[in-house]
């Protein structure tokens, strides 16, 4: 069994995101060590549900035996495919004030939460 490494793997570049938005989604060490501790082992994950963290689709099977994930953009958290497909690079228009006009998460627009 293989320990969890966070950070390791290639393509996990974060991408050009908002200087705003940067130090939100950069982990801290507390939040690593928590990772670490709740999922120490990749036998772990094995008895977990993954869900997709936007429309919760089930993608355990996507992980585990097609041995693909698909991460969201800027969080780097798990998605399946479709909305993987729907939010695309994450390069949304502004308004005029320079504020988002669609959801960083899922990609929908409406009323949005401050960051």
């Amino acid at each position: 069994m293989s320990s969890i490494k966070m950070g390791d793997s290639k393509g996990d570049e974060t991408p050009n995101i908002p200087d705003r938005l940067r130090k939100i989604l950069q982990p801290t060490e507390e939040e690593k060590e928590f990772r670490l501790k709740l999922y120490p082992d990749v036998a772990v994950v094995e008895d977990a549900k993954i869900l997709c963290t936007i429309c919760q689709k089930d993608v355990k099977h996507v992980f585990l035996l097609k041995n693909k994930s698909y991460k969201h953009v800027f969080l780097r958290v798990a998605v399946c495919k479709g909305c993987m497909k729907f939010y695309d690079d994450g390069d949304f228009s502004v308004d005029e004030d320079g504020d988002d006009k669609y959801c960083r998460w899922c990609g929908q627009g409406g009323t949005l939460l401050p960051v």
